[in-house]
């Protein structure tokens, strides 16, 4: 293209070799001579055929702009820090030569549209909300702001009102709106879909955590495009946007410049500028508009929430993620035939396996019973203070529970059959390690309810292995009479109930599958459950590691030689404390001589227990 004559706008600051590089690019690539022309704000009357060039600082080139909007301008990317927003703005970059021949073959592509806040031209961004600007930051600074301003994260609540009068109201910690083909070259990694011209960009920070803010500013959304969005990011794409803060001002930058608003226009205005912008895929302009706020915190209870307190440790997730999940549960907490029919017949099958001492037998009752169902939607009811959930899942449950008690002691009482086997007694004194395992079988649980693609059915099994076994053998206790075998089993029944609830619910709560107004509350009440079901089972432990004890002390006394012929049978908590029983095998000689009682007390003050010493004496061979 040939140009009646060629102007080069400077200022008294820019320096003398940067001046020189600007007139040798241009006078190289047009052959023609340029006039360089001192710009003091006010743009001198130019033909239309002449090209204007410019090496201006930020607030003149806005000046020449807005008097020059319909003529060609080029922008040279020179070493010079007085316009750090213009080269950044239109990615100016490298040799200066090599980009005006880029943009006089056609290679580059042309910003034909400026962005205005309220009428006024805008280079970058413009960034509503009161977080620290993180622009630029190393991700060790980014994490160091975020320390700063940990317990001070609140979301505001926006109105945004759209070119085609739609109107959405959200909660965000910030907004960030520019021209589109800006927010495309600075966050590459959002969108996939080359960038429209004319229209406007807002981009919605709205992570619902802490964790999520972390994660945000330790991994800046910069580099390849992704697949997946990150979380707490939406978007909404139109000709113009009006964005509004509710509630009042709300610090605002423009350029970087701070100020308070309480509401902002921008648009995109189509100009004739030939301004050189460093991408080479521009869509042309659309009057379509482009809204995608899925994990955006909208409507009126979610606003409310994030807006009247502190960001949550741990994300929540939208009432729409889990609306499958909540009906598949609500299915599970309700009675019906099947799960009765299942009900009986894996307890029968665990408790004829108790008495036979057959774990196979024990597992195969474990796979059959389908106390997993209401129990999980138990947890779930209990953590959003579902009343609905809550009564259903709990009516279910406790008729699967005096089902199997019923069954069991009936069982226990038709049959001639008193001997505990030793299925029976490992479910008799539960200690903190049932817990853990009640724990471990409860996240299982909601996990694999959370994630489709697992299969619910092995949670079901974790958590049959520690609730079915031990009501059964309380249903034994009851048709026994026996009142120590029901209650260590239903101890242990209890703490796996609770722990499996507790551990449920907490995953739940930590996958986002929680109320927005109770989660705290019903995980508070949860803990104080946990923590009463704890305590016996902290004695009981206790009893388990003082038996240990015992159990290693006297393998220590045989090591030295001193009871080679001492056999530790049993320990036995008492209420009075452990009480060890010991066998002493003698040879039976009318020589043999022996204090019982100096032994029994060198065995009680080396094992620290009580001791009952049983003496076993035998005929040596001749």
């Amino acid at each position: 293209m040939s140009y009646s004559a060629i102007h080069l706008f400077i200022q008294d600051d820019v320096p003398p070799e940067t001046v020189d590089a600007a007139l040798a690019a241009l006078q190289e690539r047009y052959g023609m001579p340029v006039n360089p022309e001192r710009f003091t704000g006010t743009l001198p009357h130019l033909p239309e055929e002449a090209l204007a060039a410019c090496v201006l600082d930020d607030p003149h080139f806005i000046a020449l702009w807005q008097q020059a909007r319909e003529r060609p301008i080029v922008l040279l990317p020179l070493p010079w820090s007085g316009n750090p927003l213009t080269r950044e703005a239109f990615g100016l970059e490298g040799e200066p030569t090599g980009l005006i021949e880029r943009l006089e073959n056609g290679e580059l592509a042309l910003a034909r549209f400026m962005l205005l806040a309220d009428g006024q031209p805008v280079l970058n961004a413009v960034r509503l909300g009161s977080v620290p600007e993180l622009h630029g930051q190393t991700p060790l600074a980014r994490l160091r702001t975020f320390l700063r301003t940990l317990f001070f994260l609140r979301m505001q609540a926006f109105r945004i009102t759209s070119a085609k009068g739609q109107r959405i109201e959200l909660a965000a910690l910030t907004v960030e709106a520019a021209e589109e083909s800006w927010m495309f070259q600075h966050h590459p990694r959002l969108f996939s879909d080359p960038p429209v011209q004319g229209r406007v960009t807002a981009l919605i920070h709205a992570p619902t955590s802490l964790v999520s803010v972390l994660r945000g500013l330790l991994r800046p959304h910069r580099g390849h495009v992704s697949e997946a969005r990150p979380r707490g990011l939406g978007f909404i794409k139109s000709r113009q946007l009006t964005l509004q803060p509710i509630g009042g001002p709300v610090p605002c930058r423009i350029d970087g410049l701070p100020r308070r608003v309480e509401g902002v226009t921008l648009e995109s205005v189509a100009t004739r500028c030939r301004i050189p912008r460093a991408m080479e895929k521009l869509q042309t302009a659309e009057d379509k508009e482009s809204i995608r706020l899925d994990p955006v915190p909208t409507g009126n209870e979610a606003v409310e929430f994030f807006t009247r307190r502190s960001l949550p440790l741990l994300p929540i997730a939208p009432e729409a993620q889990f609306a499958e999940l909540f009906t598949l549960l609500r299915s599970q907490a309700r009675t019906g035939s099947v799960y009765l029919v299942l009900m009986l017949l894996s307890t029968l099958l665990a408790t004829i396996g108790l008495y036979q001492n057959s774990g196979p037998v024990i597992i195969g009752a474990m796979i059959l019973a389908p106390l997993m169902a209401p129990l999980v939607a138990l947890s779930m009811g209990l953590i959003r203070l579902d009343p609905m959930l809550i009564r259903h899942s709990t009516r279910t449950l406790l008729a699967g529970v005096l089902m199997a008690l019923a069954l069991a002691a009936l069982f226990a009482w038709s049959l001639p059959l008193a001997h505990l086997t030793d299925q029976i007694r490992t479910r008799l004194n539960p200690t903190l390690l049932d817990l853990g395992v009640a724990i471990v079988s409860g996240i299982a649980a909601a996990y694999a309810h959370a994630r489709e693609e697992l299969a619910r059915s092995l949670a079901g099994v974790a958590i049959a292995v520690a609730l079915l076994p031990p009501l059964s053998v309380a249903g034994i206790g009851i048709g026994l009479g026996n009142g120590h075998l029901f209650g260590g089993a239903f101890l242990l029944f209890l703490t796996n109930l609770v722990g499996i609830l507790f551990a449920a619910g907490t995953t739940f709560y930590l996958l986002g599958f929680t109320s927005l107004r109770y989660a705290r509350t019903a995980f508070f009440y949860k803990l104080l459950v946990l923590l009463a079901v704890a305590v016996p089972l902290f004695f009981s432990t206790q009893a388990l590691i003082q038996e240990n004890r015992i159990y290693r002390q006297f393998a220590s006394l045989r090591a030295q030689g001193e009871g080679e012929r001492l056999e530790l049978l049993a320990v036995r908590q008492t209420p009075e404390g452990p009480v060890a029983r010991v066998r002493l095998i003698l040879p039976r000689a009318r020589e043999t001589r022996f204090d019982r009682d100096a032994l029994v007390h060198r065995l009680q003050q080396t094992l620290d227990a009580a001791v009952e010493l049983e003496v076993v004496e035998f005929y040596p061979r001749p």
